[in-house]
């Protein structure tokens, strides 16, 4: 939970311009043709439909339509951009970007476009990685029975069903699991099925 804290000033936006009580927190850069905001600052932009709008048409190569440029040595723990949820008299943070360029969503976030990223790190502290396949004990179907199931159901055992997937989607981190649950079950196939042929071919009389 984050509770807001802004002090100091209250900024009435309009469409031509911007009214400052305390002008003094606020100092004109020349070179950067911009305002530095010297203390923390309440924006208030009213209870209704309005909102800040940004609207630009860059007249150049490339450029910055909003920017927040965060220095220091507490940019790691300071919110550069930040979604914060009121709840009655509580206050949570649901998107946030530090200073630092890493960021943290807490709430359900929606792509519908394609993504690209390097790498993707899923955690899931309740999930059971199957090493357990290994482990002595483990009861491994007859491939009989995974016939019968695959027969039945249309899909392997412990695998979400097509149906499932086009209503819910594919969960990423559960469906790896599932997927190398399967591998490693295959491995141990693969191994009693190799032990069948040798123990079948020390049965024949060598020539």
């Amino acid at each position: 939970m984050h509770k807001a804290v802004m002090r100091s000033a209250v900024f009435v936006l309009s469409s031509v311009a911007i009214n400052a009580c305390c002008s003094s927190n606020l100092e004109y850069d020349p070179e950067q043709k911009s305002y530095i905001l010297r203390e923390p600052l309440q924006v208030g932009l009213g209870t209704g439909r309005g909102g800040l709008f940004v609207s630009y048409e860059p007249n150049q190569e490339w450029s910055y339509a909003l920017q927040a440029t965060i220095g220091g040595e507490k940019a790691q723990t300071t919110k550069a951009i930040a979604v914060v949820q009121k709840v009655d008299d509580a206050y949570y943070d649901r998107f946030i970007i530090y200073g630092d360029g890493r960021g943290i969503v807490s709430a359900p976030f929606e792509f519908q476009a394609p993504i690209t990223v390097t790498e993707i790190y899923a955690k899931d502290k309740n999930l059971r990685w199957p090493d357990y396949v290994f482990a002595p004990g483990y009861e491994l179907r007859s491939l009989y029975e995974v016939e019968q199931y695959i027969q039945r159901h249309r899909h392997l055992p412990g695998m979400p069903s097509g149906e499932e997937i086009n209503k819910s989607g594919v969960p990423l981190l559960t469906t790896q699991a599932a997927l190398l649950q399967k591998v490693e079950e295959l491995t141990l196939y693969v191994i009693s099925l190799q032990k069948q042929i040798d123990s079948l071919r020390a049965l024949v009389p060598r020539k």
